[in-house]
């Protein structure tokens, strides 16, 4: 009997790092994805254009949990062999915490991000009608209107003439003296093999990464070399993929931190295993005991 309840506390132990270890994972997998979001698609600016604030404090927070997932198991891992009770309580109190903390992430990116997709178009009509400067500007607004247009080859809200109601057109913008009726990053750039999304996103974008092919076919009639298509429908497109996404992995996480959290509080509720020493000394006490009453009768 003893054998069996240390096989199955062997088992027990064994699956209880294993989840640490794919907590582990998708700490590192969520931390990868956000690093990414911040700095190769420059997630402040983006913010900025939309002004999504609560949105750049989600996946902030996120990031912080994220952070937290890469030493987490390592102190499950230890709590768990060892079977520490005092680091057992400590991680499952703080696993709890991540997981009301992920809960709330995901609520947040979930509830806010279909929100976001409502009030967009407004936002970027404001923003490309008044905030719009030069392609080589590096303010906020001008960069993320760059990486949009260029990653998702669309121009404008709704298409490329909301550029000719913008405070933009009313400088007169000329690339190589021809002049521009929207920016070179609405323009199909496939012949420019200067044009990169780091350019974009660093504010490095000039006239001289423009091929001329691409600038005729872009502003003479009968403009064959620029997008048509608006942004703001490619942005909703990616947002309710990313909220599907994002969803799923938050769920994911919240789940197994939930199942750890039980393992744990099941190992630290559960009675100091018995080992043959132990039992043998218990056995010698006994029959100590039963030797003084033999005695004593």
């Amino acid at each position: 009997m003893r054998a069996g309840i240390s096989l199955k506390r062997i088992l027990f132990k064994a699956v209880a790092c294993f989840f640490c270890l794919v907590l582990l994972v998708v700490g590192v997998c969520g931390l990868t994805m956000q690093v990414y979001a911040l700095v190769a698609w420059n997630l402040s600016d983006l913010s900025a254009l939309f002004n999504a604030s609560t949105l750049t404090t989600a996946v902030w927070v996120a990031l912080a949990v994220s952070c937290l997932l890469l030493l987490l198991p390592l102190l499950g891992c230890i709590g768990v062999y060892t079977e520490n009770k005092p680091i057992l309580v400590i991680f499952s109190l703080v696993l709890m915490g991540c997981a009301m903390a992920s809960l709330c992430v995901t609520a947040m990116l979930v509830t806010y991000g279909e929100k976001l997709g409502d009030e967009s178009e407004g936002q970027l009509r404001d923003s490309l009608a008044y905030r719009y400067t030069l392609e080589s500007d590096s303010n906020a607004h001008t960069v993320s209107w760059n990486v949009m247009q260029f990653h998702f080859s669309c121009c404008g809200v709704s298409g490329n003439s909301d550029w000719l109601n913008s405070s933009w057109i009313l400088d007169n913008p000329q690339i190589d003296g021809i002049n521009q009726s929207w920016p070179f990053t609405c323009c199909d750039l496939s012949r420019s093999p200067k044009m990169s999304l780091k350019r974009a996103l660093d504010g490095r974008l000039s006239e001289d990464l423009v091929s001329m092919s691409d600038i005729n076919d872009c502003y003479n009639s009968p403009f064959s070399g620029v997008h048509t298509k608006g942004c703001h429908a490619e942005y909703e497109q990616v947002m309710a993929r990313s909220v599907y996404v994002i969803a799923g992995v938050g769920a994911a996480a919240v789940l197994i931190q939930l199942l750890l959290t039980w393992m744990v509080c099941q190992l630290v509720s559960a009675d100091e295993p018995t080992t043959p020493d132990d039992t043998k000394e218990v056995e010698e006490e006994e029959d100590s005991t039963h030797a003084v009453e033999e005695t004593a009768n």
